[in-house]
């Protein structure tokens, strides 16, 4: 799956003129998660796209795995995670706060504001969720964390 999953996502990296280095993060231990293939699929294009624009002429995107054991938060489902990390310009305040809430906002001069808006409702159908956050390291750029639960 990660073999797959690189090479499909790497493909669209390739096709851009950006100096992009790509990093991966793997949790060797995954629990498997909800969701079909094509609709995860489509999350991780939607979110590497929106990446590549951000960096624009370059930069670091980030690949993590990860999981949370519900004794870690006082859940009762096991959380796994994947963080989309970009060292792009990162998301403005009034962006930041409709981003994935509200359809056709978008900071693109062709863009739909479709796409992060339709992956985080995918994830909600699935009982996952969509959100994004600052990068942690204070570097710039802004990390997604698609969290897929377990049946």
């Amino acid at each position: 799956m990660k073999e797959e999953f690189l090479h499909d996502n790497l493909f669209a990296i390739q096709q851009t003129q950006c100096q992009i280095r790509v990093t991966t993060e793997f949790s060797d231990s995954l629990p498997p998660i909800v969701g079909p293939r094509y609709g995860i699929n489509f999350a991780l294009k939607v979110l590497v796209q929106n990446a590549i624009d951000a960096m624009g002429s370059g930069g670091t995107l980030t690949f993590r795995t990860g999981f949370r054991n519900p004794q870690e938060d006082n859940s009762y489902r096991v959380v796994v995670f994947l963080d989309i990390q970009d060292s792009g310009t990162g998301i403005a305040a009034e962006i930041a706060e409709v981003l994935g809430k509200q359809p056709y906002r978008t900071t693109k001069r062709e863009g739909t504001g479709l796409g992060v808006y339709s992956v985080k409702r995918f994830m909600q159908l699935h009982q996952g969720d969509l959100t994004f956050f600052r990068n942690e390291d204070g570097s710039r750029g802004t990390t997604f964390r698609l969290m897929f639960t377990q049946p």
